[in-house]
């Protein structure tokens, strides 16, 4: 049977034991905790800033910022929080045109910024005084239209890194020495976090033992731990898949809570590892519209998917 867990602490405290997983941000709320002198990363408005993209707080019109440019030029924009420690998209949404952007209906501490289109890449870095020195990527498949939600994440063997992140990481993390992820659309950075992003789904002590010494300061780049971790960390790091099992929050209300033994029998193949349950809504961020009960990590796509129909059509069926 697929192993069951609760939230990604208990997960790695399980797999990998409390003291080691002690020495990694796991969550947002972590990061900011033990990090207060780079709590700007949080800020998406200052990580847009940075790479000079056209954006400004909701109160000021993309408009009244490019008094120069056509209006039809300046949209689509996304408008999301500036700080938003949940995670998941939440508050994130697409405006199409200046008839749909109404401030007054965005919340306060909101920005928006220029659309981007391209690939989409969630990228956990192992960076050492602003150099990345190993890193795993996800490719993130969207719904259409765009939702905010992801349809599955995919991870990548030996994806090379977006020259720009590289740059700004040298730039913006030349102090800093620890695991980071980061969110880029088309190499751009969109989001970046002081914690691990997806590293948990492979479930590796010899992994993460060895990011604990790599990322020690009395190390050198020469040394035999961040040697190592670059030699054999991608073999520690198969292919698998996330798939994520959302519903509308519409429908919330009506999905029925499966017992742990039950999920466990409709996710029963040799492919699915691991099932993630989700807390409630009022408790985990999600993106606006929807709500994610479980997340599953699999190494066969199409079993993903039928173990995610399975989830749905029980959680929807009468007692």
């Amino acid at each position: 049977m697929p192993e069951w867990c609760i939230s990604k602490r208990e997960l790695l405290d399980e797999a990998l034991g409390p003291d080691t997983v002690a020495n990694f941000a796991i969550s947002e709320m972590e990061a900011w905790l033990r990090y207060p002198k780079h709590n700007w990363i949080s800020n998406k408005l200052l990580v847009a800033q940075s790479q000079n993209f056209r954006c400004a707080p909701c109160e000021i019109w993309p408009e009244e910022r490019d008094p120069e440019r056509e209006v039809a030029e300046l949209y689509p924009v996304v408008v999301k929080p500036m700080v938003n420690l949940f995670g998941m998209g939440v508050g994130a949404c697409k405006v199409e045109n200046s008839h749909s952007y109404l401030p007054h209906e965005i919340r306060s501490g909101s920005f928006w910024s220029e659309w981007l289109s391209g690939e989409f890449l969630s990228i956990d870095v192992l960076v050492r005084k602003g150099e990345p020195v190993w890193w795993c990527v996800f490719r993130g498949h969207q719904t259409e239209p765009w939702s905010g939600a992801f349809l599955y994440w995919e991870s990548l063997y030996s994806q090379r890194l977006p020259p720009h992140l590289k740059k700004w990481m040298r730039r913006h993390l030349s102090d800093w020495t620890g695991c980071a992820n980061f969110e880029t659309i088309g190499g751009l950075i969109i989001e970046a976090h002081l914690r691990i992003g997806d590293l948990n789904h492979f479930r590796s002590k010899r992994l993460f033992t060895l990011l604990h010494q790599a990322c020690s300061a009395d190390i050198s780049l020469s040394d035999t731990a961040v040697k190592d971790l670059q030699s054999i960390g991608h073999r520690l790091t198969p292919r698998i898949f996330l798939v994520p099992v959302f519903v509308l929050e519409s429908e919330y209300p009506l999905v029925r809570k499966l017992s742990r033994r039950r999920v466990q029998q409709l996710c029963q193949d040799p492919s699915i590892a691991m099932v993630l349950c989700d807390n409630p809504p009022d408790q985990v961020g999600n993106p606006d519209g929807h709500v994610r009960l479980y997340n599953l990590t699999t190494t066969d796509l199409e079993c993903g998917f039928e173990a995610r129909d399975r989830l749905l059509e029980a959680g929807f069926a009468s007692e």
